[in-house]
């Protein structure tokens, strides 16, 4: 028989409604799922109340046939007119999620806010991050904002409904401000950004400290500390804080 229909908990008459196209079978099948640990619904709130009031304590019932095409349709009805849906019921949701009028039938959890490490992006700010990647290049930009790579700008970018693409950027920047990007970046700010391109790649020195804290030794840049037999891996290591201590001795950058 293709239809729906509903188990009633006589103990405190709630409810689970249930579509199939053969419910004698389904029926069978409810009584073999509710107690097999290794089944992927053991743990869904209508198994899990089978286990704890009993089988027995279930009436179960055919609330109408249908055709197989209205199944998901009419299941949804019952699920609304029963007010099945847990907690209420035993349903988790309601299986027509097309319809608008059933969408309030399946709660939703609220999402987590996702953050950024850029913050919150607005025009303002987009503008200017594309100005800079339209002179230099996007896994540049990336770096900046912290990010490894360019995959995590374009995720920003995309959760503000931001365009990804160079030729989409260039676009959406004459739109937003009539002018291709040569036109607004000066000579100021292309001498700023190479001079920032120049600290990020510049030398850091390195002071070397006993293991109390004392300055016994520095270097001009990791290279001239090889240079004295020490691997640049551990030390670097030790600098930017992932260990401790190496050739027992503390490096710090200066």
């Amino acid at each position: 028989m293709v239809g729906i229909y509903c188990y009633t908990n006589v103990l405190n008459d709630k409810k689970y409604v249930g579509q199939s196209l053969n419910i004698a079978n389904r029926i069978e099948n409810h009584k073999y799922r509710y107690n097999n640990p290794n089944d992927a619904g053991y743990s869904q709130p209508f198994h899990r109340a089978l286990r704890e009031f009993g089988y027995d304590n279930f009436t179960v019932e055919i609330l109408e046939e249908c055709e197989k095409e209205k199944l998901l349709e009419r299941e949804t009805f019952w699920i609304d007119k029963l007010q099945s849906l847990y907690p209420n019921g035993y349903n988790i949701f309601a299986p027509d999620k097309t319809d608008v009028n059933y969408h309030h039938l399946r709660p939703l959890a609220p999402k987590p806010e996702q953050t950024y490490r850029g913050g919150k992006l607005n025009d303002n700010l987009y503008l200017e991050i594309v100005s800079q990647i339209l002179f230099t290049s996007m896994r540049a930009v990336a770096i900046s904002f912290g990010y490894s790579d360019s995959s995590g700008l374009k995720k920003w970018f995309k959760a503000f409904g931001y365009p990804v693409s160079k030729k989409d950027m260039e676009l959406y920047f004459f739109q937003k401000t009539g002018h291709h990007h040569q036109t607004v970046v000066d000579e100021m700010t292309i001498q700023t950004m190479k001079q920032l391109n120049r600290e990020k790649h510049q030398p850091k020195p390195i002071g070397m400290y006993t293991l109390e804290g004392q300055l016994i030794a520095t270097y001009p840049s990791l290279s001239a500390a090889e240079k004295e037999g020490f691997r640049t891996g551990p030390v670097s290591e030790c600098c930017q804080g992932k260990r401790k201590r190496a050739y027992g001795k503390m490096f710090k950058y200066l």
